[in-house]
């Protein structure tokens, strides 16, 4: 998946989130306009531009303005083999591989028909056969997780599949018949997680060495995350923990690890970790995990949510939790607070962090839950804060900042919980954009994620929707 289509797939994700301290409305859409199912499973940006969603109830396709949806039609071995969309994979000849609760499609986009393959035998169930993931690697080989009937290699030049079984007299195949996860690391090593062990592809002999999961771990079958350094990233709905790659080991963090938000890897040395607990920090070098103290009260879970990480250019490592803005030196860890404190230079309205960005001068914005938005200028060692004043239009729109994006003209977009505005900072005002809404709704709606193409257009997330803006003229499409 590209980036873009990850970012798509944020903003698809946030449209359904009600906002913060905002009732229910009364009438939140099912589902997103255009699409058949609000469950979105899968997406994927073709070679011709276009942006592929699974969803629980099809296949659809979009152009940038309309949806074209591909359903499972009865009597027609041309249409796709269930309408329950698992993943989707595009291969280098420009076909799109569809895997869904029955099995293997292929998308011809000349013709705009599905090719279907049998890959288990009749004997198992219509479910077992179905496909959970897809993957294609670096020599452009095509892997198909299946739900129960094992793995399968399409390499690109042939039209076979090679299986992979679970066989009980041979410990260099799967485990189990249940691959979960699959991943590629920066060294070309291919791995993939089962229910029962962590597997290591010899593509040279054409067979797994398997890593049975330890105890604590075992529960739920992992993802694998990502790597750094040595060590090989995994993370359950219990547990985040990790295995070495050179020494062929489970790293041995603790169990009652917090559940893992967010990950950074700054360099090989270590890694980061923002949890619902505070932020943490692994040690590669001795596997030591660390908890970073903060002055937030002991057992204060909620107050120490670390929300988001981000590392600016200086390489200066910035936090936002519920407690306030942190920014921390990489080597040597020391914190500096940057909360509700009128004695510092850096105050803040309000102790809790919603959005930091870094623009392209260096200055730090900071949107806050309810004291509006910061500017940091920390060359200056000022701070400038920019709050809603009622009854003037040039203001920011609201006092409570969801997210912050700065557009390839270097202007700012606020997502705000009263609406959308745009900073200049040549003139220093904001300007609010009206989006067009839809019976009974009045107020605008809070704005969750703002997200820009390439091309310079603006993808908009909210609880009622997806909007499109074009930035030279302002103009928004609801979707």
């Amino acid at each position: 998946m590209n980036g873009w289509s990850a970012h798509i797939l944020w903003l698809i994700v946030l449209c359904i989130r009600p906002a913060y301290a905002q009732p229910m409305p009364s009438a939140i859409p099912e589902r997103l306009d255009g699409l058949a199912h609000n469950a979105v499973v899968s997406l994927v940006q073709d070679q011709a531009g276009f942006l592929w969603i699974g969803t629980a109830d099809g296949l659809h396709r979009y152009d940038g303005y309309t949806f074209t949806v591909y359903r499972h039609r009865p009597g027609d071995a041309t249409s796709l083999s269930n309408n329950l969309i698992k993943a989707l994979r595009e291969d280098i000849h420009g076909y799109l591989w569809v895997g869904t609760d029955r099995g293997l499609d292929r998308f011809d986009p000349t013709t705009e028909q599905f090719t279907r393959f049998q890959l288990a035998p009749d004997t198992l169930s219509l479910h077992q056969r179905g496909v959970l993931a897809l993957f294609t690697d670096d020599a452009a080989n095509l892997w198909v997780a299946t739900n129960a009937s094992g793995l399968y290699r399409r390499p690109t030049d042939r039209d076979t599949f090679f299986v992979y079984h679970h066989n009980p007299a041979d410990l260099h195949t799967l485990a189990d018949n249940g691959p979960w996860s699959m991943y590629q690391d920066a060294d070309g090593t291919f791995w993939v997680s089962t229910r029962n062990a962590l597997h290591r592809y010899n593509a040279e002999a054409d067979h797994f060495d398997r890593f049975a999961w330890p105890a604590p771990h075992a529960a739920s079958p992992p993802n694998v995350l990502h790597t750094s350094g040595s060590l090989l990233w995994l993370s359950n709905a219990d547990n985040t923990f990790a295995f070495d790659r050179r020494a062929e080991r489970f790293v041995p963090l603790p169990t009652s690890l917090p559940a893992t938000h967010v990950l950074h890897a700054p360099a090989p040395q270590g890694l980061w970790l923002g949890t619902t607990e505070g932020l943490f920090w692994l040690d590669a070098a001795t596997d030591s995990l660390i908890r970073i103290p903060t002055n937030a009260s002991p057992g204060a879970y909620l107050q120490n949510y670390v929300r988001t990480l981000y590392e600016d250019r200086a390489g200066t490592l910035w936090v936002g939790t519920l407690s306030g803005l942190y920014r921390i030196n990489p080597h040597t860890k020391p914190f500096h607070h940057l909360g509700k404190d009128p004695a510092s230079p850096y105050a803040l309205q309000t102790g809790t962090v919603m959005a930091v960005h870094e623009d392209q001068h260096g200055v730090l914005w900071v949107g806050t839950l309810g004291g509006g938005l910061t500017r940091l200028d920390r060359l200056a060692g000022t701070q400038t804060t920019y709050q809603h004043q009622p009854g003037e239009a040039n203001s920011l729109c609201h006092d409570l900042v969801w997210s912050l994006h700065e557009d390839l003209d270097g202007r700012l977009w606020i997502g705000t919980d009263g609406g959308l505005c745009v900073f200049s900072p040549e003139t220093e005002r904001f300007t609010r954009l009206v989006l067009p809404l839809e019976a009974p709704a009045t107020a605008q709606p809070a704005i969750n994620e703002v997200v820009q193409e390439a091309t310079g257009r603006l993808w908009i997330g909210t609880y009622v929707g997806l909007y499109e803006i074009d930035p030279a003229t302002g103009h928004a499409t609801h979707h």
